[in-house]
């Protein structure tokens, strides 16, 4: 099928969920929801259809699968049953709200998927030259271990710790400064330790070639973070590693990705029971996705702030955007007076819900986020650019190492981008290519060095 039938097919789709939009009831209605989500998996297999993947272990698998659990698992499997399971659901809310939340979260899935085929992909014969430059990231090692030995110095590691195990532990304000950066450099390491296996090898995969350096501070990274409960950057790392082994050297099949998406679930759900997790009542599986599910009430919770105060114009997803640039948050609120709970979805959902901002958060989603801020309109227009945006990323991973670095980075978010806000990922992006065009730079300055020896 030709790229215009199939962006013309995308285009029927998305008008068909604003239509299915615009028609929802204005009062709780199970059934619509169950349309939503049967609607929801046809516009999902129609993709992968068109798309004629050879690889499912990516950013669009990962993406939706966790979009899924996060915009309308709730109403449909546990809404008429076990409403209350999860904490964040016993805090009152408008449930004539849900049908009108599940028809946008149809709405930004089919805005993805039509921004998706709005790119047009590189020819195959652009695509087979690959990379071709060693870039130097042994710096890039030496920096994430000095800045995550210090994470632990000044206290940081402890108070993570202590703060899932339910002991309170002092760390220093600097602790949380210097481990913004720890992920930022780890995450640059294994893009670029990647570009440079493909450059070594541009067919196979050599475990021969790979930075021993690398390897150990990265698994020690994930293995000592693992230790204290969290799994957040952990979870980015082998998403990262993942995403990038299935897409330069082994391509893996949709069964296989079904069976390593519910295989994922699990460990991560272990390490929540090794953290000490108690649930009331008897276990259910839908605890394995709570973290995901929890993350459907700000949907509704974001729609009633809209209906009762307006949209905010960009100003609750404004932290997420400021990030890249340090201090500049501080900056912005200091000269404009902003009041800082205002800057994020997150913490407007949570004092609006508990009154106050406090050590519990209730999260967002990113559908909760763009609405919040941008309304219907923002849904479209966002989610259609984030589709074009991971569509063109990807196409030029394999050719080009800014690229990659994007794409790359945007797969170690896949699962935490569906229930954070829309720019929660751009503070990494940033970073990650002024990171690696610093260790380019590094790399020619050397290459000269050497010529004029």
């Amino acid at each position: 099928m030709s790229l215009r039938v199939s962006q013309l097919f995308c285009l029927i789709l998305l008008i068909e969920a604003i239509v299915v939009y615009f028609a929802a009831p204005k009062i709780y209605n199970y059934n619509f929801n169950v349309f939503c989500s049967v609607q929801y998996a046809i516009s999902v297999g129609i993709y992968l259809f068109l798309k004629k993947k050879k690889n499912y272990f990516d950013f669009d698998c990962v993406f939706f699968t966790g979009y899924f659990f996060v915009t309308l698992f709730y109403p449909v499997f546990m809404y008429e049953n076990d409403p209350t399971r999860f904490f964040a659901f016993q805090y009152d809310f408008d449930a004539n709200i849900i049908p009108q939340a599940s028809a946008l979260a149809l709405v930004g899935i089919n805005a993805y998927i039509f921004g998706s085929f709005l790119h047009k992909p590189k020819s195959s014969e652009a695509r087979k030259y690959g990379l071709k430059d060693f870039i130097p990231n042994n710096h890039l090692s030496f920096i994430t271990a000095v800045t995550f030995l210090l994470y632990i110095l000044t206290g940081g590691y402890a108070a993570l710790g202590g703060a899932y195990s339910g002991d309170e532990v002092q760390k220093s304000a600097i602790s949380s400064y210097v481990f913004i950066f720890t992920p930022a450099f780890l995450l640059s390491t294994i893009i670029i330790e990647f570009y440079n296996l493909r450059t070594k090898n541009m067919f196979k995969f050599q475990f021969k070639n790979l930075n021993k350096i690398t390897l150990f501070i990265s698994l020690m990274f994930v293995f000592l973070m693992l230790a204290t409960g969290s799994r957040t950057v952990p979870m980015q790392v082998i998403l990262l590693c993942g995403g990038l082994l299935t897409l330069f050297f082994k391509p893996i099949s949709f069964v296989r990705f079904v069976f390593l998406a519910f295989l994922g679930m699990g460990v991560m759900f272990l390490v929540v029971l090794a953290r000490g997790y108690q649930q009331q009542g008897n276990f259910s599986l839908v605890d394995i996705a709570m973290d995901l599910i929890i993350n459907n009430r700000n949907s509704y919770a974001a729609i009633e702030y809209v209906r009762t105060n307006g949209i905010t114009w960009g100003m609750s997803m404004s932290a997420s955007f400021l990030s890249p640039v340090p201090f500049l948050q501080n900056i912005v609120i200091t000269l404009f007076g902003i009041d800082p709970f205002t800057m994020s979805s997150s913490i407007v959902i949570t004092k609006m819900t508990l009154g106050e901002v406090g050590e519990l958060g209730l999260g967002t989603n990113i559908i909760a986020d763009i609405y919040m801020s941008f309304g219907f309109p923002g849904v479209v227009l966002l989610m259609t650019g984030l589709g074009y945006f991971i569509s063109m990323t990807l196409d030029k991973a394999k050719t080009n190492i800014y690229a990659l670095v994007c794409y790359g980075i945007m797969m170690s978010y896949a699962v935490f981008l569906v229930r954070a806000e829309f720019f929660f990922f751009l503070r990494f992006l940033v970073w990650g290519i002024i990171i690696v065009y610093i260790s380019k730079l590094y790399r020619v300055k050397f290459v000269l060095r050497k010529k004029i020896e």
